[in-house]
């Protein structure tokens, strides 16, 4: 999938970012006890070409890091995290997907270079009916944006997983078009105005069923946009809404979103 123009909202949160892979596996020698190295060993061809763009872009000091709004509904949740050069282009994407029912949390990966798809990395925890198990998939991309080769590894346990090695496997495309409308908030992830919690949260979400909510916690201080909402919940519902916000760090060292400043969108 090509990106195109992407409209971007940059939080002041500072993101961790995981290593994009992990080339050696610790195992102890039978004669010594002590720790050996094991490579992985190359499965590709042009593997390290691939693994020098990704490990360029995870150590580019001058890239932005931003994060999305957290969205949730009774089911699920999604999260974006990633990084941007200075024209704003995406040049790594993180999409965090947790399934409560299913006890499945899906991190994906997707790395780009001049505006294109270069790698996928996907990691499925699935930790339901008392068992775990950890599947990641990494593929390749050639310049149409077309997998040409995928490896897998699989694991009992996220720790585990990272010492695991690839093995050459199905090619394996990973859908991208979720992690875009989270980028631009579209589709079920619009933030159109829901109504409030308390008076202490603004709470917004897309048009309809089958969509995904986000809380914001409302600052203290005077907001002419924000009256006019309470003052007439019904009348502005589902009217849609230009969100700015922050990481707020509450009692305990949580975390929650703040909300800077909110414009109405005329539509």
């Amino acid at each position: 999938m090509r990106i195109k123009t992407l409209i971007i909202i940059v939080s002041a949160a500072a993101l961790t970012l995981s290593s994009c892979n992990s080339r050696s596996e610790s195992l102890l020698d039978p004669k010594t006890g002590k720790p050996i190295n094991q490579k992985q060993a190359v499965l590709y061809e042009n593997e390290a070409v691939f693994e020098n763009t990704i490990q360029s872009i995870e150590n580019d000091s001058n890239l932005t890091e931003f994060n999305s709004l957290d969205y949730n509904n009774s089911n699920e949740g999604h999260e974006l995290k990633g990084l941007v050069n200075a024209s704003g282009e995406p040049q790594k994407l993180t999409h965090e997907n947790t399934k409560n029912s299913e006890g499945e949390k899906i991190t994906r990966h997707f790395y780009f270079k001049n505006r294109k798809l270069v790698c996928t990395i996907e990691r499925i925890v699935n930790a339901s009916k008392g068992t775990s198990s950890v599947t990641e998939t990494k593929s390749y991309y050639d310049q149409n944006e077309r997998v040409v080769f995928s490896a897998k590894r699989i694991a009992e346990s996220e720790e585990s997983i990272n010492t695991a090695h690839f093995i050459k496997a199905k090619k394996t495309a990973v859908p991208l078009n979720t992690a875009i409308e989270i980028l631009n908030q579209k589709g079920p992830f619009e933030t159109r105005f829901k109504g409030f919690l308390d008076q202490k949260y603004i709470i917004v979400g897309s048009k309809g069923s089958g969509g995904y909510n986000s809380a914001l916690i409302l600052k203290d201080e005077e907001n002419s946009t924000i009256n006019m909402l309470i003052n007439d919940e019904k009348k502005y519902l589902d009217k849609l809404l230009k969100v700015q916000f922050s990481t707020v760090i509450l009692a305990k060292g949580f975390e929650a979103q703040g909300l800077e400043s909110l414009e109405i969108i005329e539509e």
